[in-house]
């Protein structure tokens, strides 16, 4: 499975990070961030199956699938080891990689994201397969906006949220569709992972809310976990919380990984 990608790199010296998606999302919505990341990394951003402008049309875009694209593109790119930093169902996507390939992982930051659906987080995504199959892309926007995006962000930026439906209503209905399936489906075993994971979860957040990271955190050996700003897609809101938050335990797990420096 070929997928697009960007790739920004000024010193090769410098460690790789990896930019994960979150479920309706193309790597162009990273773009506020790279400035934050570009003194300290290397910065491979992808679109994931289903994101991007030509997307195959599949039924599912399972997690699995999502992992072995990853795997398949590191080493496709002969990118040994990297931190990952993934957003919604882009931080399944990095957890589950650590689990499965850990020695291909230097640490994992997971944001607003989950290891397995809870009833309450079931209900809220079928009801947005409901409105994709109703066939209106904007309705399906619609109900899940309030989800997705916290209260401050839909105040204080309602021109941003006006750029970004315009564009999530381009997208291929049956595309959104499997997008959506996919993610109500899979797990995460979180115990089995041993690579540092931050979780950062948005103080906004009412898709994948406080408590659920507290008890991701709880199972995750090595793990800590950060309440920032935003809703349920806190670094695309607000990527201040690059700064604010990520650099700053990237610089204290760096002393804990002789092979490389930020």
């Amino acid at each position: 499975m070929k997928v697009e990608f960007q790739i920004h790199s000024n010193d090769k010296k410098k460690p790789w990070i990896v930019l994960i998606n979150g479920l309706f999302a193309s790597l162009e919505l990273w773009e506020p961030c790279i400035d934050a990341l570009k003194p300290h990394f290397q910065i491979l951003r992808y679109n994931c199956q289903g994101q991007g402008l030509i997307p195959e049309v599949k039924h599912k875009y399972l997690l699995d699938d999502h992992v072995k694209d990853l795997h398949d593109l590191l080493s496709e790119l002969h990118i040994e080891k990297a931190h990952l930093l993934g957003i919604s169902n882009g931080g399944r996507i990095a957890l589950k990689f650590a689990s499965l390939f850990p020695e291909a992982c230097h640490t994992v930051i997971a944001s607003d994201t989950y290891d397995k659906l809870t009833t309450s987080m079931s209900l809220k995504i079928e009801s947005w397969l409901k409105a994709q199959d109703s066939g209106d892309q904007e309705l399906r926007f619609d109900i899940s906006t309030p989800w997705i995006f916290g209260d401050t962000f839909l105040t204080s930026k309602k021109d941003q949220l006006t750029e970004i439906k315009e564009l999530a209503c381009k997208q291929n209905k049956e595309v959104v569709a499997g997008l959506i399936r996919g993610a109500l489906e899979g797990e995460v075993d979180l115990k089995s992972i041993e690579t540092p994971v931050l979780f950062l979860v948005g103080e906004e957040d009412v898709l994948t809310p406080i408590y659920l990271h507290q008890r991701m955190h709880q199972k995750t050996k090595n793990s800590k976990i950060s309440v920032i700003k935003g809703g349920h897609a806190s670094l695309y809101e607000f990527p201040e919380n690059i700064d604010m938050h990520i650099i700053p335990f990237l610089k204290d797990q760096s002393n804990q990984l002789p092979e490389h420096s930020l």
